[in-house]
């Protein structure tokens, strides 16, 4: 009777399936997880980046403060509308924005623009900061 079970192979798949399936499916979620925040970050860095530049070179764009913007800062709500455009996660605020006009880097005069937010999925969080400089 033994012998019987032993040399019986019906079921080893499910049996395997069931040991790596959870494995499996947590490695796919933190990979979605991980290209998620990735993603999200890259479009903070693309909005710091065309902030910088716009604050830096005194375009048109940022030198007025728009009609229904609550920051008092042009370069701030040229940020704010540039993440608007963008179409993703819309809890970005002015406060989580910092425009440095006199920043200096290795003796360049430049515009640093920082972006800080929150970030949330898969019971986890992160700070994702985006940083990017201009010369003036």
């Amino acid at each position: 009777m033994i012998r019987r079970f032993h040399d019986d192979r019906d079921g080893v798949a499910a049996i395997e399936f069931a040991i790596t399936a959870p494995l499996l499916i947590m490695t796919t979620l933190a990979g979605i997880g991980c290209a998620m925040a990735l993603w999200h970050w890259n479009s903070l860095q693309s909005v710091a980046r065309t902030t910088a530049r716009c604050v830096a070179l005194n375009s048109v764009l940022c030198e007025a403060v728009p009609a229904g913007c609550a920051s008092g800062d042009a370069g701030v709500c040229y940020a704010l509308a540039q993440v608007k455009d963008l179409s993703f996660d819309q809890t970005l605020t002015g406060s989580q924005i910092t425009i440095n006009r006199n920043d200096s880097i290795d003796g360049t005069a430049m515009t640093t623009v920082s972006i800080t937010q929150p970030f949330s999925l898969l019971l986890t969080s992160y700070t994702l900061t985006a940083t990017s400089s201009f010369p003036n």
